[in-house]
């Protein structure tokens, strides 16, 4: 039987998504093919610094960090409202551990990435808005970590934005020309 290797987002704290995940477990399930949903950490290497260094200009990514700072801190002024996030966040924990049990083991740093996958037949990418402009570069949800040798599919999935940005535009066609 082939096994699928998922890259999906079975961790975020958003209904969207893990919602999603599962449909796409159960689906994969009903045809009866075997899984792991793929877990990626990155490793903060001196060179994966120096590459992120880009982002550091990227609107997108700014005003995302930017915005979550503003929400921690606004929630840690209330709480009542922290206590209630909390409360959500264990809830989203707990659905995880429920739902998402076929868990690969944890590749720490892009090199143990690609090393793990021979332990798949072929790679699904799923989950809207995976290829945000600010995405695109850990070559995690683009399936660019994937030997060309492997089947590679997107379920899905879109780029969130109506228009990618300007600065972006030369790295996305590349990146899509080659897979």
């Amino acid at each position: 039987m082939k096994k699928i290797g998922l890259c999906v987002c079975y961790d975020t704290k958003n209904y969207g998504s893990q919602l999603q995940v599962l449909a796409t477990l159960k689906k994969i399930e009903e045809l009866g093919y075997d899984y792991e949903i793929i877990r990626y950490k990155k490793k903060l290497t001196p060179l994966f610094l120096l590459q992120s260094l880009p982002r550091l200009i990227n609107p997108y990514f700014l005003k995302s960090k930017l915005n979550k700072i503003k929400k921690r801190k606004l929630i840690s002024k209330y709480p009542d409202v922290r206590e209630k996030v909390s409360i959500r966040n264990k809830r989203f924990d707990e659905f995880v551990q429920k739902y998402f049990s076929k868990l690969s083991q944890e590749y720490y740093g892009y090199r143990a990435l690609v090393k793990g996958t021979q332990n798949y037949d072929l790679f699904l990418v799923g989950s809207d808005q995976l290829w945000l402009p600010n995405n695109m570069g850990s070559k995690f949800y683009n399936l660019l970590f994937v030997p060309d040798r492997y089947p590679k599919i997107a379920y899905a999935t879109s780029f969130g934005v109506s228009r990618i940005p300007w600065y972006q535009k030369n790295r996305t066609k590349k990146i899509f020309e080659a897979v």
